[in-house]
């Protein structure tokens, strides 16, 4: 493994010179102390003040909340860094290597998919147990927008996160219309005669697009709302999307703090199941046309993508492998006779010693066999052979 970091590194420091660009594949065998092959391509790129126009406008957009894909060829005389719209539909970031004429010479490109991983809370309660989950919240990728009829119980401006936005309101319903598609809404409220919870969650769910909705409570309360929210028409289908009580299984504390962290757990999993959700199709482009940019500006580093051809759409659908080892595929006769034509000295004193030992009993005897495989193969001619 050192020996590919100071390889790595090597190449690098050459790019500072030489070409801008490189990519260089690394063989994941024993060397790396790998048992599982398969390569990994390592893509070099060397950044100077040519680069800062696409820097600049890549920066401003993910200041904007806003997707990008960024298409980089490795050619030898390759093209300027391009900088795209994603295609509807693409919405996770993502990294997809186009193989062109092959990575020693031709046209390869890299499409690495830049996009905000921000989500966007709105969670109604200042009680002791919204405050803690605010705490949590502070630390994770997100936008809250925290909310409350009781100004005096929020904390003071200098100790609100920065990621944090305080809404004190008489008017909580209309912060569920404000939120945006596929918001995160968390209810922990100090009213405890149900009506406020209540009303709430009709709002939540009528609107459908939520990604996730949980609210503080118990098993019993969740009851009581399935009724009342059935009596006021709400879908089934939706009723049945409200976590109650929220948090993830398994923690039964009911301190503050230990209630927030369990409901920022079941936060990420949701954010996890929305993201998984979406990879179902992911598509790419591979011909780009100018689009204005939000502000209405026309700008040459922004393109937008025209449709996938089928060939794109096969090449990014999630895919699985099999495959056999050819290093677990020898024979003891085999291995005897490249050892001997290649001059390796084995551990074993005949066929029939090597073979008994093909009897692995846990991990280690495995990988001892796995290396004697590997460690007589040495040329094209032996692993043709």
């Amino acid at each position: 493994m050192e020996g590919h970091r100071k390889r790595a590194a090597s190449i690098a420091r050459r790019l500072h010179s030489k070409r801008s660009r490189q990519l260089e594949r690394f063989a994941l065998g024993p060397s790396l102390g790998q048992c599982c092959g398969g390569a990994v391509v390592l893509a070099f790129e060397r950044l100077d003040v040519a680069d800062l126009d696409w820097v600049t406008t890549l920066a401003k957009r993910i200041a904007q909340g806003l997707s990008t894909v960024r298409s980089v060829s490795f050619a030898p005389n390759p093209d300027a860094v391009i900088l795209s719209e994603l295609e509807a539909g693409a919405t996770d970031a993502d990294c997809l290597l186009w193989d062109g004429a092959g990575f020693e010479e031709g046209g390869a490109l890299l499409t690495e998919t830049v996009a905000p991983r921000d989500f966007h809370v709105v969670l109604f309660g200042a009680s002791h147990v919204g405050a803690a989950l605010v705490r949590v919240l502070a630390t994770l990728p997100c936008h809250v927008s925290w909310i409350d009829e009781r100004d005096a119980t929020f904390p003071a401006a200098q100790f609100v996160p920065d990621n944090v936005t305080v809404e004190p309101t008489d008017a909580p319903n209309e912060a569920i219309d404000r939120a945006p598609p596929n918001s995160y809404f968390v209810v922990m409220t100090h009213n405890h005669a149900l009506d406020l919870d209540l009303e709430l969650a009709v709002r939540i769910l009528a609107r459908g697009d939520f990604a996730f909705f949980g609210m503080i409570g118990s098993y019993t309360k969740k009851k009581q709302f399935e009724h009342r929210l059935a009596a006021r028409g709400i879908d089934p289908a939706r009723i049945e999307r409200m976590v109650c009580p929220i948090g993830i299984d398994g923690i039964v504390d009911k301190s503050p703090e230990i209630i927030a962290v369990a409901a920022a757990a079941q936060l990420l999993q949701a954010v996890e199941a929305q993201a998984h959700a979406r990879r179902v199709v992911i598509v790419v482009a591979t011909d780009r046309l100018s689009a204005p940019t939000p502000d209405g500006v026309r700008s040459p580093n922004i393109r937008k993508s025209t449709n996938p051809t089928l060939a794109d759409k096969i090449a990014r659908a999630p895919k699985a492998e099999l495959h056999i080892h050819i290093e677990g595929s020898l024979e003891p006769e085999l291995i005897f006779a490249l050892a001997k034509r290649n001059g390796v000295t084995l551990a074993y004193d005949s066929i029939d010693a090597l073979r008994a030992a093909y009897a692995f009993s846990d991990l280690q005897s495995f990988l001892d066999i796995y290396y004697t495989d590997a460690s007589v193969l040495l040329t094209e001619q032996d692993f043709y052979d």
